[in-house]
């Protein structure tokens, strides 16, 4: 998560840039709107960003999915969240334009589709300069997970759809009053 890291770095700096101005939103609800442009910008669906997050003014712990865990690690961790198998599935795949260890998940990492999904079934050939990660991989284990993402690298459309409304249940997580600005 590297990668993740140094991104919200750069996001941070930016909102810290424009702090100054008459520009009053949080970090929070900052962070939430720039991933909805970049996915928008990317080809993906167009993400109904609520407003109203609040910063915390106290160190928050996060956890992180490792790229060693398990299905059953996976799994749990996302239904901990409240979150669905297809849910989970569907979240993954932001992976088609994502990068881990300096090497791209697809051929076309700056294109938000269905791809990744194909490199995980191998109907779609990688690059040598292309990877996944185990915790890609151990999904194929699981027969409901492996027949989802078979769904999901046929019907393009549906994928896109899951991604979105998990995305938006994603980036609301833990607020109930949030509002529609744009």
């Amino acid at each position: 998560h590297r990668t993740l890291c140094d991104i919200a770095i750069k996001i941070q700096s930016l909102y810290n840039s424009l702090k100054s101005s008459s520009i009053k939103i949080s970090l929070s609800d900052f962070l939430a709107f720039s991933s909805c442009i970049a996915l928008e910008k990317l080809g993906g669906p167009k993400i109904e960003c609520k407003f109203g997050r609040e910063d915390s003014k106290d160190e928050v712990e996060t956890s992180f999915i490792h790229e060693k865990d398990s299905f059953i690690s996976l799994k749990k961790y996302f239904e901990n969240l409240g979150f669905s198998l297809k849910e989970m599935i569907a979240l993954t795949g932001a992976h088609t334009v994502g990068k881990a260890h300096d090497k791209f998940f697809t051929r076309d990492p700056y294109t938000f589709n269905n791809s990744y999904f194909k490199y995980l079934l191998g109907t779609l050939k990688p690059k040598e300069d292309n990877i996944l990660l185990d915790s890609d991989l151990t999904q194929l284990t699981n027969q409901e997970a492996k027949e989802i993402i078979q769904r999901y690298a046929t019907e393009e459309k549906e994928f896109i759809e899951d991604f979105k409304k998990a995305f938006e249940k994603l980036i609301s997580f833990g607020h109930r009053k949030l509002t529609l600005l744009l």
